[in-house]
């Protein structure tokens, strides 16, 4: 029996899916089209908002689906919407960030408070409940949320980091009491460590609980737009230099590579 293969895109218009039957096989771009079946999802479909800006699908099987006119769960044929209509605890609609935790807890960043929704019941927290808080912000706005391979949720509000475990907030900081103005990913790695990627690149050390610059980032003014690592001890990471020029790097043993810019394509030999 033939092994279905659905692919699954977060896209600025919606949702879109391709599906293909037998094994895995890489395809050129001219036969993606005859080799898939493919199906997009609008508002019209069900979705709150044609601008998808976050994808997950939770260990239940579900698809959930963050806008900025609320959040949505796919079950493969229908969605159900949830927001300030009909959700208490998501008085904003702008659904920015999904994480699942090791517990199954499905966490959503919006622009005004975190919320975790276990066991489909909703519940929000705020800077009453310990979120690091931006004076002169009426709202808690919230940039990415992320659970670490510890069960940790790490929360990004305004130029700060919070980490969430065991129930207690903790506001975490830079070795000179300052982090990035804004967080833009985190990553927690294969060999334990947790990064974020900002204008530049912390680690997050266990011991003394504070961020610490990777200085390399500062000397070639990288903004860090992405971060993944490979397994085997390389850090990949997603570049910024200037408005429209992306550069990837590769880090490993503090030792960098840059592998190619986008105008134009340039590659390094690598050892």
């Amino acid at each position: 029996m033939s092994r279905a293969c659905v692919l699954l895109l977060a896209l600025n218009l919606g949702i879109c899916a391709a599906t293909a039957t037998g094994a895995t096989t890489v395809l050129e771009p001219a036969h993606v089209a005859r080799e898939f079946v493919q199906r997009s999802w609008l508002k019209k479909d069900g979705l709150p908002d044609n601008q998808v800006q976050a994808l997950l699908q939770t260990r239940d099987g579900y698809l959930w689906i963050g806008t900025r006119r609320g959040l949505a769960r796919f079950d493969g044929l229908k969605f159900a919407v949830f927001d300030h209509l009909n959700t208490p605890e998501l008085p904003d609609d702008n659904c920015k960030s999904l994480a699942e935790d090791l517990e199954g807890n499905l966490w959503i960043a919006t622009d005004d408070g975190l919320v975790r929704c276990r066991d489909g019941t909703f519940k929000r927290f705020t800077k009453e409940d310990g979120l690091a808080h931006h004076e002169g912000l009426v709202q808690d706005k919230l940039g990415p949320v992320y659970a670490d391979r510890l069960g940790r949720v790490w929360i990004t509000p305004h130029a700060r980091v919070d980490l969430l475990e065991n129930g207690t907030i903790t506001h975490c900081r830079g070795e000179d009491g300052q982090l990035d103005r804004v967080v833009f990913v985190l990553h927690h790695d294969s060999a334990g460590v947790l990064w974020t990627g900002g204008q530049y690149l912390h680690r997050f050390n266990e011991r003394t609980r504070k961020f610490e610059i990777e200085p390399e980032t500062h000397r070639l003014g990288l903004t860090v737009a992405g971060i993944q690592d490979d397994g085997a001890g390389r850090l990949w990471l997603l570049c910024i230099k200037s408005p429209g020029a992306g550069w990837l790097y590769r880090l490993r043993e503090v030792a960098w590579n840059g592998l190619l810019n986008n105008s134009p394509v340039v590659s390094e030999t690598l050892s």
